[in-house]
């Protein structure tokens, strides 16, 4: 193989290993950019589930608020009722 040959088919060698390297520095970014979505996404569930259970625990003070109260309430009623005043 003649000199020029050698040179010629060498620079398509670099070049094939340059373009290789971008190629897998393109793949290792994507990764990266996807591995960082995953774990903003994971964050994202444990802030949701989070937030669903605090709602959840709120709701249920709520109800049983809202059960005493009206069991309260009730309670007046029948107290009106036994003085005699229409309830």
């Amino acid at each position: 193989m003649s000199l020029e040959n050698k040179l010629i088919a060498g620079g398509f060698g670099v070049a094939t290993q340059i373009a290789a390297a971008c190629e897998n520095a393109r793949f290792e970014a994507a990764v990266r950019r996807l591995e960082a979505v995953d774990q903003s996404g994971e964050q994202a569930v444990e802030m949701l589930t989070a937030a669903f259970h605090a709602e959840r625990r709120r709701r249920k003070e709520a109800e049983a608020a809202l059960d005493e109260a009206y069991g309260e309430l009730l309670m007046l009623r029948q107290m009106l009722r036994d003085l005699g005043v229409p309830a």
